[in-house]
């Protein structure tokens, strides 16, 4: 879509001189997922903003209504972006999506990047959405809570 707006469109495409996203929840991994078939642009990007995006998918979520949540809706509407939150998309954690996600180009592109979240939200944890890792969290596995510190360290990688 992003594609043909520059390229089809006559009078936006020239006069443009910086791109800015914003996303709220999945949008902002969407758009995250989005910006390496963007790098042709990247000379352009200046803002990225997100509120309350699970970055970080929902791994850490600690709340047993949202995990019973998630259960019930991948097992009723067999959503795949569900799974990939989940980080239950592979055996192997480095195989799933939010950990290869984690390791696309991109946010390095901007000028800024602002990441919300908000004590209200009782779907996205704090560390998550802001993609910082702090001192209280635990994901009771050893081995997934080194990748999900992996995660957040990749992401900001080179920025």
């Amino acid at each position: 879509e992003i594609f043909d707006f520059f390229d089809d469109d006559e009078d936006c495409g020239e006069d443009v001189t910086q791109i800015s996203f914003i996303g709220h929840s999945m949008g902002g991994v969407i758009i995250r997922s989005a910006l390496p078939h963007l790098e042709r642009y990247k000379k352009m990007f200046h803002g990225f903003c997100t509120l309350s995006s699970p970055h970080l998918g929902y791994a850490a979520c600690k709340s047993k209504l949202i995990k019973v949540g998630l259960w019930a809706f991948q097992t009723w509407k067999k959503q795949k972006s569900i799974e990939q939150l989940s980080m239950k998309d592979a055996e192997d954690i480095e195989d799933t999506f939010m950990f290869k996600l984690s390791q696309y180009k991109g946010l390095k592109w901007f000028k800024h990047v602002m990441l919300f979240s908000s004590v209200q939200d009782g779907y996205v944890t704090f560390d998550s959405s802001r993609i910082q890792i702090f001192k209280n969290t635990t994901l009771y596995d050893p081995v997934r809570e080194s990748k999900y510190i992996e995660m957040a360290t990749n992401i900001f990688k080179g920025c």
